[in-house]
């Protein structure tokens, strides 16, 4: 079976400007490499909060007329007609619920990770895809389908710590239409990813485990699918603390900065794929009315759960790409709203008064954006509902 890395973004995704030493380790003789900085946006007060847990539930929109302006480029992610193949995702173009985030605080790490810290002020975030998937090849009248999942985990520490992170894992099974001057085919994927950032000090050891021999054979005979291995790898990266994310957290990490319309920054992560750090550039340049409604759900003193609707909001339409890398690639398109929620006849007096503080301003991820490869339109993630318990 035919071996080889993977360097596209798989399905799924700060002001603050790294400054001073490299973020890849350091250097000598110079100054102290700038931390991150976040606040706690997603909670009410902007504190940690022991009891804290949401979970975020969005729908997986197929879009092949993707049009936006960014306030600086004019982006078309719109599909390219093809007389070779059709693709359908979902229920007619929709995954119902297809992507759950869930963000909790915990004040201690599992022990079946392997992993140990002494801070107490620690948070886990889980996310899910399933996206069932259907291509047709037009020349043979054949369809294939799948259900594309990608599941991850991560710890890391509070807004506090620069959200540092710990221990991560991803597992991936998904699915990719490849058009070339061999015709239209499939290729699957399947592996899992770990990243362990604490054991060996400040070098993250990175390792990239293929799992196609454990996919129950499907479509087998058949040219037009291609279940491909990724190579086996592992190794340590050199970073600083303080001044990398966990890939897996930099979507929840703009929820923790001022974004506004004219607001430019660059964030490192650690890129499986590359197996290197890797700059995103995060840039948002100007607000728009996200008319999808969505849901808020939140918890009274007496545990009874109050629900907020939103729809129309002035939204900071905020962009990621690569920023250092030979390829920077297409951008997300990730849509932050600040709403005030759970606000009372009493705390909007008090706010009128100047007394800050008292509205419990949270900053939500409403939508995401990513173009799907090869020109076949992007995926959209519209938030559906949200709840919140916080204590």
């Amino acid at each position: 079976m035919k071996k080889f890395w993977l360097k596209a973004v798989a399905l799924c995704l700060g002001a603050l400007v790294l400054t001073g030493c490299s973020a890849e380790g350091g250097c000598n003789g110079c100054a102290p490499t700038n931390k991150l900085a976040f606040t706690s946006n997603w909670t009410g007060d902007k504190q940690y909060h022991d009891e804290f847990k949401e979970t975020a539930v969005y729908d997986v929109v197929y879009r092949d007329d993707y049009r936006v302006s960014t306030g600086e480029t004019e982006t078309d992610y719109s599909a390219q007609k093809s007389n070779e193949y059709t693709v359908v995702y979902g229920e007619n173009g929709t995954a119902k619920g297809g992507y759950t985030t869930t963000v909790e605080a915990l004040q201690a790490l599992p022990s079946d990770i392997g992993v140990t810290v002494s801070d107490t002020d620690l948070y886990k975030i889980t996310t899910s895809l399933t996206l069932p998937v259907t291509y047709n090849i037009i020349d043979t009248n054949k369809s294939y389908t799948f259900t594309d999942t990608i599941t991850s985990t991560a710890y890391f520490r509070s807004h506090s710590s620069s959200l540092s992170p710990i221990y991560s894992v991803k597992s991936y099974d998904t699915t990719q239409l490849v058009n070339n001057k061999d015709g239209a085919y499939i290729v699957r994927y399947v592996y899992e990813t770990k990243i362990d950032w604490v054991t060996n000090g400040n070098k993250a050891a990175l390792t990239v485990t293929d799992k196609t021999d454990s996919v129950t054979p499907v479509y087998t005979d058949d040219d037009a699918y291609r279940l491909t291995a990724v190579e086996n790898y592992s190794g340590q990266i050199k970073y600083t603390e303080g001044t990398v994310l966990d890939n897996e957290t930099l979507l929840f990490s703009i929820r923790g900065l001022t974004l506004s319309s004219s607001f430019t920054t660059t964030l490192k992560t650690l890129d499986t794929a590359y197996k290197s750090v890797q700059s995103i550039a995060v840039a948002s340049k100007r607000t728009v009315n996200v008319t999808d409604a969505w849901t808020l759900n939140t918890q009274n003193t007496a545990g009874e759960w109050v629900e907020q609707e939103y729809a129309s909001s002035a939204t900071y339409l905020t962009t990621l790409n690569r920023s250092d890398s030979k390829y920077t690639g297409q951008a997300k398109h990730c849509y932050y709203q600040l709403t005030k929620a759970e606000t009372t006849e009493e705390s909007e007096e008090k706010a009128e008064d100047g007394d800050a503080g008292k509205t419990n301003a949270r900053a939500f991820l409403i939508k995401i954006v990513e173009p799907l490869p090869n020109k076949l339109g992007a995926l959209e993630y519209r938030l559906s509902t949200v709840h919140v318990t916080e204590k």
